[in-house]
């Protein structure tokens, strides 16, 4: 029995938890990430960061139950030649190294003190907001050119994530570890750089704009949001950016190609 197996219905089957489709799911889903950074990370250090861990396989177990669009995009990895298995590796180590990166950024360049401090009227002041908003910016243009890299020049790598037709909450975590370290190594490699080289190591920058980019990239794949970007994974289009919609070259495009889109009666 492949690991995907119980998860994967036909069309026609309701899902185990179809009542927690849409808004429900979402809600449950940014409780879940509130919780791991504000109080697992924030309180506990590695011990609560192994809870969140717990916390985020719960979100895509609970992501799996609520939608059959997981399981249907499971069918698509398989046909496109990934197995089960390391559909799920990529997923475990997607998942540790969002958590490992979460632990640097809070625990240890910002601290408990810092996370405390970003409800205090006196930890911002005009600069906050410019800092952020260049961070923002900085990180939506490496986004951009990682991600235009990677359709255009490796789509082999990018091939496990784009095989999820049907986004859902945890397709985020669906991605080869090469195209994540492309993808997001930039943004997140910029708010680190930034924090020492242009904002004075000012934790309220730092941890205002790693938390909205990261809780950004959390949300843009949750089908009940249906963002652009859900359109970017169902149409195959070469928009490649996050917060706006600015188009690459699609004459470009490799993933179109390469991406095999299974007959009808597999998605039985």
């Amino acid at each position: 029995m492949a690991p995907f197996d119980a998860v994967v219905r036909g069309p026609k089957a309701p899902a185990p938890l179809a009542r927690l489709h849409g808004l429900p799911y979402f809600v449950i889903a940014q409780i879940i990430f509130a919780t791991n950074v504000f109080v697992l990370i924030n309180w506990y250090g590695a011990i609560g960061a192994l809870a969140g861990l717990g916390l985020g396989v719960l979100g895509s177990v609970l992501d799996a139950l609520v939608s059959n669009s997981f399981g249907r995009n499971v069918l698509v990895l398989r046909y496109n030649g990934f197995s089960d298995w390391s559909v799920l590796c990529a997923m475990a180590l997607a998942l540790l190294g969002g958590q490992l990166m979460n632990v640097i950024v809070i625990e240890h360049l910002a601290g408990p003190a810092a996370v405390a401090d970003l409800l205090a009227a006196s930890s911002y002041t005009p600069w906050t907001l410019v800092g952020v908003l260049v961070n923002i910016g900085m990180s939506e243009v490496l986004f951009y050119k990682g991600h235009q890299f990677l359709h255009e020049m490796c789509p082999e790598l990018h091939l496990m994530h784009h095989c999820c037709l049907r986004p859902t909450g945890s397709s985020n975590l669906i991605s080869d570890p090469r195209d994540l370290a492309i993808e997001l190594g930039g943004p997140g490699a910029i708010l680190i750089m930034n924090h020492f080289l242009l904002w004075d190591e000012d934790a309220t920058v730092l941890l205002l704009s790693y938390l909205f980019v990261t809780w950004y990239y959390t949300i843009t794949h949750h089908e009940w949001l249906a963002t652009y970007h859900i359109k970017h994974h169902t149409r195959l289009d070469a928009v490649y950016t996050v917060y706006i919609n600015q188009r690459g070259d699609a004459r470009l495009d490799k993933i179109k190609n390469l991406l095999k889109r299974p007959p009808k009666h597999v998605l039985q």
